[in-house]
């Protein structure tokens, strides 16, 4: 099916989709009490789930899919790795041929290889009046296991059917025994025709490491396909990635897309939702000639050519380069958080879309406390606000939202809301009564995408009603974001940002006041502990390798 018809299909079905795509109940519940859940099979590594693993202990997957497109020359291999900021390339079926190029003197080069149903890869068919692809017979394309490089392998795409799921778990397990250590996995589409009985047999039977996914809407759409396959793969107990949109054409009829913003917005609306990995669709691809399927629209967005890797770069090149490095600075951090909960504020518009199975904001979502409005800052366009919530293995708890205006956003009119592609403040309101004293009221910190430091946002004590008294506890900010641009922030406290800096440096503790002063990479953090007379010191109490203040008190 083509990926517009696709596009009429899924606007026609969504409405009666919503309620079969949800989830169960119990699979919904806030997963921050312990760890991933822990699957049964043979594969675990060091008490968690493979991908889970891989995702704890690697950098952000940042990587971009150039399909049969040969071997590259050297510059363009640095190019790629360098100054286009990925981290790993991604190769199709035919792809095990192609690697050694994307390993020059072979430097071990992280890669992924897509591979057919059942394990195979493909070649062209020898007949040249046969524009089509043939299996090779060889299961991993002929690599051998653990390659030098290699993550993952994916196997078989959009699997519309059961069967064609089935016809996949048999390919994954060939593939585990020839390379047990390797991540493997596919990737689900929302545009199948029965979704729920795909994602639901998906869940319960194949046995892959991650659940990939394709949707390219510029739209609500995106964000109701998202939801989907969120819940889904933390029910199974699966970090979740997926494929950024980055080909010509779109799901509008051939109007032209891709602006900044929108590329930005549907890579941070992503992170909002908890996908730790992204692979742009696509790099550089072959010609329509040899591959009408990855070029069908006009090729990539990166390149004024398909088909060579001498074409010259367009000016969205370098604005994919700059969003993969807003991923790379913000990975550190999000790869070692977990998503609690997902909620939407829509615009204050009256074509405004709530997104089908992302529920509104309220306060308390997410099990992040204090927290009391989120809204548009007043005077400011209509501006819908993604949140998300997270929670670490200490379970310290995070939030990210995000100013959800990019260009080709759409309102139930299909047209865009006023002010669709300008920046926009935010208003967070926050109550700390009954906070414990360790909060800082007077300040949040966030991670800044431009650069990866984390950040302090002052809160203003919000000005008491007409006849009542200051209140400190009551405070509020309202940070400018770009269009698509997100705030992944925290409370100040005793804990640095994760997985930021441990409080294990210079401090200073007046013992007459009880003040402690920690300087950390975001500043000075200063806090009442204890009492006068009481003896400071730090320490892992919780065996979790943060050290965090402790104190000795004789009388007790």
């Amino acid at each position: 099916m083509s990926r517009r018809s696709r596009s009429v299909a899924l606007v026609a079905a969504t409405a009666a989709l919503v309620a079969s795509l949800a989830v169960p109940a119990a699979a919904q519940e806030d997963p921050s009490a312990g760890e991933w859940p822990i699957e049964t099979q043979p594969h675990q590594v060091s008490g968690l789930p493979r991908g889970t693993q891989w995702v704890r202990t690697n950098p952000m997957l940042i990587t971009a899919l150039s399909p049969s497109m040969g071997e590259p020359p050297q510059t363009v291999v640095s190019d790629f790795f360098g100054s286009f900021g990925a981290n790993a390339t991604m190769l199709w079926q035919d792809g095990p041929a192609e690697v050694a190029g994307w390993q020059p003197g072979g430097a071990p080069n992280p890669f992924i290889t897509w591979l057919a149903n059942d394990g195979t890869s493909v070649v062209w068919d020898p007949d040249p009046t046969v524009l089509d692809f043939v299996s090779t017979g060889e299961v991993l394309g002929g690599l051998g296991p653990d390659h030098p490089g290699r993550i993952a392998y994916q196997v078989g795409d959009e699997p519309g059917s059961i069967t064609a799921l089935d016809q996949i778990q048999a390919g994954i397990e060939t593939v585990r025994t020839s390379d047990p250590e390797a991540l493997v996995y596919t990737n689900l589409s929302f545009y199948v025709t029965d979704p729920p009985a795909v994602l639901g047999h998906w869940q319960s039977t194949v046995d892959d490491d991650v659940l990939m996914m394709s949707d390219y809407f510029f739209n609500g759409l995106h964000y109701t396909a998202m939801e989907a396959m969120r819940s889904r793969a933390l029910a199974k107990g699966v970090p979740y990635w997926q494929y950024l949109n980055a080909y010509e054409g779109n799901e509008s009829g051939g109007e032209p897309i891709h602006t900044e913003s929108d590329l930005r917005w549907q890579a941070m609306a992503g992170l909002v939702y908890g996908f730790t990995g992204f692979s742009w669709f696509f790099y550089q691809a072959a010609d329509g000639a040899k591959h009408p399927t990855a070029t069908q629209y006009g090729g990539s967005i990166l390149f004024d050519e398909v088909g060579t890797w001498s074409a010259a770069k367009t000016p969205l090149w370098a604005v994919v380069a700059e969003v993969n490095r807003e991923l790379a600075n913000l990975g550190p951090s999000l790869t070692q958080l977990r998503s609690t909960d997902v909620r939407f504020i829509k615009a204050n518009h009256p074509s405004a879309v709530q997104p089908s199975l992302t529920t509104p904001w309220a306060p308390g979502a997410g099990g992040f406390p204090y927290l009391t409005a989120i809204r548009a800052a007043d005077g400011e366009p209509p501006m819908d606000i993604p949140v998300g919530f997270f929670v670490d293995a200490t379970g310290q708890r995070y939030a990210m939202v995000q100013n959800g205006r990019h260009t080709h956003s759409r309102g139930a009119d299909a047209q865009a809301l006023p002010g669709a592609d300008s920046a926009g403040r935010i208003r967070l309101e926050f109550d700390f009564t009954g906070a414990p004293f360790t909060i800082d009221r007077s300040r949040i910190e966030y991670l800044d995408p431009a650069d990866g430091k984390v950040r302090v946002l002052v809160l203003t004590e919000l000005p008491p009603a007409v006849g009542a008294e200051p209140n400190p506890d009551l405070r509020f900010a309202e940070p400018l974001l770009d269009p698509g641009e997100p705030l992944l922030f925290k409370y100040t406290d005793t804990i640095p940002f994760r997985p930021g800096p441990d409080i294990d440096g210079v401090g200073v503790v007046d013992p007459v006041q009880g003040v402690w002063h920690l300087r950390t990479e975001s500043g000075v953090r200063s806090f009442y502990f204890g009492n006068p007379g009481d003896t400071p010191f730090m320490g892992d109490w919780d065996c979790d390798g943060i050290d965090t203040p402790g104190l000795y008190r004789r009388s007790d």
